[in-house]
């Protein structure tokens, strides 16, 4: 949940463009829509207008009458209720009208739509009609006559809906392209940014990444300067792993020296805790040159298993005595991304902990997690409390004193995790013993 609160440019170039994608479709709809009806209406009109300027023209005043010199062109004025009407009027006494209209008696309604504006308005026959009229004067004539004219509103509200249906569905069309226009638009913008994301990760990884392919003219400088930076780091790892080496060798001639200028010392305890103090300084300048050359080292995919079997084996063999039993299900598949010999270092350092600390068993099992690949090593030795769990990692302490060893094993292996980003965790065993989770940086397969 919290990744989706995060800002993100992939998130905000797809909903920016969806949004005025809608907003645009659905604006240019609205106004589609609109022009069509002014459009049909407008046709409608010019269309009255052409057949009540024939119906004008075929009016003719006879003495307290007006009668039709001949019949409007158009046929559907003459069928019953087909809504296409026409009326002429003295006020409101109606005079004359079409035969869709039926004939004049008592119960003859006027038809009553808006003077010189063309217009939807209710019919005599409770029908939606759209039609306009006209109050002249015609020749011979002592009164204003008024004349009108209207045809059925269906007709265009139909047309009106089909054409609504259309565009939606036309829009719809384009808003799916736009839609993948946008997916698409983002993706080609994005690559250059995954690219440079693959190089910073090949410069944590110790691993090369390809070339950038026609990158843009803005992330050129980027590039550049990512670059020269991983050059730089290059050097500088270099520089302090050569140090490294040279302050070890530098350290192990004069340690050599005193041990043998103090191997014939009578002095008693002397020489066990010069032993010990001259092991101690082997050690540590073991483990720094250890994390000096891992450092920048490249990080391919070790399978675990082989690993597993291969100090399972070398272990079995050191303590024959013991009569350990292992347990190890672990996926062949599964896989850390490490150089092998510190997987094997880090590894090597739970296991033999584990096989020095138990008594008959020991379990292992790797599962791919969010954080990596986690390996858990348990054993049923006698374990320890929660207060001594935090002082296990510290340099110097160990489980049980009377195990040979400088207590650094696993001070060692929290160093070369902390290389590779990963963690050693430290908790009480299902079986009673200690229960150590290694987790490493993950790859799908040996191969991959």
């Amino acid at each position: 949940m919290s990744s989706l609160r995060r800002p993100s440019i992939r998130r905000r170039v797809i909903l920016s463009g969806l949004v005025w994608g809608v907003l645009t479709l659905s604006v240019a709809a609205v106004v589609l829509v609109g022009l069509f009806r002014s459009h049909i209406e407008r046709q409608a009109a010019v269309e009255l207008d052409g057949h009540l300027l024939q119906l004008i023209a075929l009016a003719k005043m006879e003495p307290e009458r007006v009668v039709l010199t001949g019949t409007l062109a158009d046929p559907r004025y003459t069928l019953p209720v087909s809504g296409w009407v026409w009326q002429i009027r003295d006020g409101q006494n109606i005079l004359l009208q079409s035969a869709s209209l039926g004939p004049i008696d008592v119960g003859s309604a006027p038809l009553s739509p808006p003077i010189e504006t063309a217009a939807t308005f209710q019919g005599p026959l409770d029908q939606s009609l759209f039609g306009f009229a006209f109050d002249l004067t015609p020749r011979g004539a002592d009164a204003t006559l008024t004349f009108a004219i209207a045809r059925p509103q269906q007709e265009l509200s139909e047309a009106l809906a089909q054409f609504r249906r259309q565009v939606w569905v036309l829009l719809g069309l384009l808003g799916v392209g736009q839609v993948l226009t946008v997916l698409w638009l983002t993706r080609v913008t994005l690559t250059p940014l995954d690219h440079l994301r693959r190089q910073v990760t090949a410069m944590r990884d110790g691993t090369s990444a390809p070339p950038a392919q026609n990158a843009p003219l803005e992330l050129e400088p980027i590039a550049e300067e990512l670059g020269a930076l991983e050059q730089h780091v290059t050097r500088l790892i270099e520089q302090g792993r050569g140090r490294a080496a040279d302050l070890a060798h530098a350290i192990k001639t004069p340690l050599a020296v005193l041990r043998q200028l103090h191997a014939g010392d009578p002095r008693p305890g002397l020489q066990d805790q010069l032993k010990s103090q001259t092991a101690r300084v082997d050690a540590a300048l073991e483990r720094h040159l250890a994390t000096a050359q891992t450092a920048g080292r490249a990080r391919v995919a070790i399978a675990v298993a082989p690993i597993l079997a291969d100090l399972e084996f070398a272990l079995q063999t050191a303590f024959a005595h013991r009569n350990i039993q292992c347990d190890i299900s672990v996926d062949p598949e599964i896989a850390v991304r490490c150089e092998e010999n510190d997987a094997y270092e880090i590894l090597g350092n739970v296991f033999e902990n584990a096989f020095k600390n138990s008594s008959t068993r020991i379990v292992i099992r790797a599962e791919v997690t969010q954080q990596g690949t986690t390996i858990m090593i348990e054993d049923d030795g006698p374990g320890v409390s929660p207060d001594m769990i935090q002082r296990i990692l510290q340099r110097g302490v160990r489980l049980d004193q009377t195990v040979e060893g400088q207590g650094i094993g696993l001070s060692i292996t929290q160093d070369l995790l902390d290389t590779y980003r990963g963690s050693l965790t430290l908790d009480v065993s299902a079986l009673g013993g200690l229960q150590a989770m290694v987790v490493l940086p993950s790859a799908q397969t040996a191969s991959s």
